[in-house]
């Protein structure tokens, strides 16, 4: 809402930033419409923030390899081959053997192809995830389930996991 903002003015007043679309910035109040770039006159360019968030849209839309590459380079440290590589050492999950929503699992301490652990489904990768990706958490919880295994009247059985 650009209701607090005095985006039509009086004709002369000299705005302190136009953007294409016809915004003008002629308060101080109005530059918070521009897109911040150190540099510029009053550290704003003449982008509003509306056209500006459109031409980036319209970019990634453009570009989504683009996207993908920088994305797993800053999430894993790694290019997009490295990436595709690693996922190729897996056809399915390596704890539960699911084949579907396969994700990259890392050691988050690393960064590089070093952090690549293995292939996992989203669940099992958030699972661990959950337990602190640490074996000791992991062991407790299997602990906790088998002591709750232990409690299980006799010809109940307790449910087991989906493969």
């Amino acid at each position: 809402d650009n209701s607090d903002y005095n985006l039509k003015g009086d004709s002369s007043m000299e705005a302190l930033r136009t953007c294409k679309c016809g915004v003008h910035a002629l308060t101080d109040k109005d530059l918070e419409l521009f897109v911040k770039t150190p540099g510029c006159k009053h550290d704003r360019s003449n982008e509003c923030c509306s056209c500006y968030r459109a031409r980036k849209r319209g970019w990634a839309k453009n570009n989504p390899k683009k996207i993908r590459e920088k994305s797993i380079k800053h999430a894993y440290g790694i290019t997009l081959p490295e990436y595709d590589k690693c996922m190729e050492t897996s056809v399915e999950c390596e704890i539960c053997s699911k084949q579907v929503n396969l994700v990259y699992d890392h050691d988050h301490s690393k960064r590089g192809v070093e952090a690549f652990r293995g292939v996992l489904c989203s669940e099992c990768n958030r699972a661990i995830g959950m337990l602190g990706d640490t074996y000791n958490d992991l062991y407790k919880a299997m602990e906790y389930l088998k002591r709750y295994e232990q409690q299980v009247p006799e010809g109940q059985e307790i449910r087991q996991s989906q493969q």
